[in-house]
């Protein structure tokens, strides 16, 4: 791992925090925008599911793969500039779609550029970031999750009453174009390191069946995308549901999402992250054990939010999001302790693609679907019931977590033992 100054750490990890934050400011300012866009183009939420949900993630996990590829031969600053800046243009250019298919190919295009900036990101941490202080780097990078859906609600509910959604886009798309030119000129490629030498000497499939013999790996894996696709589901269409089932403003849903996604997403992330690095020192299995008792708590309090109105029910908002933040650092920091160093960029790429085009693309998809069938069916509230229905996701994920602790310690070992020795998968 190269190493380098401490302040240069820190603009690094800040820049690409506010990157990833502004992408999920773009994902959920579509959530609280759905209804006027709805109106003024003439579609419904299973186009809307589709568009943002199922094809969304689809483009941006095949993109990941391609930026993934392209970090070890191209300079990671000028990938993550690429990124940003194509995601903040085609943002604006999203405020100026006059139907389905052109706000269909603007958001697949976001989707394309978007989907470059973790590969990159993560890339840089684990050259930058010793074990010790990784979940604590990747829980602050992933903290721009919360952060920018904070953001997206909040200034996004804000702003559609006073410029309409067009040009609430244009307004949101704009820091990603400066945020690209900051990483162009700050974020420098140092001398590559060992890491790159290896990931020259291995072929991708090769990399690939590595990943499937590490049990704890898939297990995991497979264990985030079905806790995603529930949580996704609902966090993408809440909003929704708060100004059609309790009669809330599009101003007041987006400033009581946007602050319980922010602040109950951020300190779930940085608490599960800072959590992590104290216990694995102890007992390596909190890796998968931090996730498990994360989701009792966001099913446990999806129910009571349901069964409650007012302050109590938001507090219980606030329990959801808390426990949805928890999962995501210690998840990914496996991904890269059960790795050697040449398979650490693939194990998070796998895993993103499988939690954006099955976790959160198949969630926000299966949300939309259900709630139109309910809605035929002459459901009461058919979104409420569609969320309901998607927490069955819950126990298969929670098995496939108790059984990666059951490798977790020695395929830790394994990887620490190939890095020791320079060895590569065959």
């Amino acid at each position: 791992m190269e190493k380098i100054d401490k302040g240069r750490v820190i603009i690094y990890l800040t820049i690409m925090l506010c990157i990833f934050s502004f992408e999920w400011v773009d994902r959920f300012s579509i959530s609280i925008l759905i209804d006027p866009i709805e109106k003024n183009l003439g579609i419904a939420d299973r186009h809307v599911g589709l568009i943002n949900g199922a094809l969304f993630a689809l483009v941006y996990s095949l993109s990941g793969f391609l930026f993934s590829y392209l970090v070890n031969r191209a300079g990671s600053g000028r990938l993550l500039a690429v990124a940003s800046l194509g995601s903040g243009l085609f943002t604006i250019l999203g405020g100026w779609a006059c139907g389905l298919w052109s706000f269909a190919f603007t958001r697949l295009a976001v989707a394309f550029f978007e989907g470059g900036c973790s590969p990159v990101c993560y890339y840089i941490i684990s050259r930058h970031f010793p074990d010790q202080y990784r979940a604590r780097a990747i829980s602050v990078y992933n903290s721009g999750i919360s952060l920018g859906i904070w953001i997206g609600l909040s200034v996004g509910g804000m702003l559609v009453p006073w410029l309409g959604w067009r040009y609430t886009l244009f307004a949101l798309g704009v820091p990603g174009v400066v945020l690209a030119v900051g990483a162009w000129c700050m974020v420098r490629e140092g001398a590559v390191g060992a890491q790159d030498s290896h990931a020259a000497g291995a072929s991708f499939f090769s990399d690939l069946r590595f990943l499937l013999v590490r049990k704890s790996y898939w297990l995991t894996c497979m264990a985030y995308t079905l806790l995603v696709m529930a949580s996704a589901g609902f966090e993408s269409w809440c909003p929704a549901y708060l100004i059609r089932s309790r009669g809330l403003t599009v101003e007041q849903a987006g400033n009581i999402s946007g602050l319980v996604e922010g602040i109950g997403g951020i300190a779930g992330t940085i608490a599960a992250g800072v959590l992590c690095d104290y216990l694995v020192k102890r007992n390596k299995r909190a890796y998968a054990l931090i996730p498990l008792v994360a989701c009792v708590l966001v099913n446990l309090s999806m129910v009571a939010f349901f069964e409650t109105t007012g302050s109590l029910s938001y507090f219980f908002y606030a329990c959801i999001i808390f426990g949805i933040g928890a999962y995501l650092s210690p998840v990914l920091s496996l991904s890269q302790e059960v790795l050697p160093p040449a398979q650490k960029a693939l194990g998070a790429t796998v895993m993103l693609v499988s939690m954006s085009v099955i976790g959160v693309g198949g969630g926000n998809y299966l949300v939309g679907i259900l709630s139109d069938n309910y809605k035929a069916a002459g459901a009461a509230d058919p979104l409420q019931s569609a969320f309901l229905s998607m927490l069955i996701t819950v126990l298969p994920a929670g098995v496939c977590l108790l059984l990666a602790c059951r490798y977790i310690v020695s395929d830790i070992d394994d990887a620490r033992q190939m890095e020791s020795l320079h060895l590569l998968p065959v």
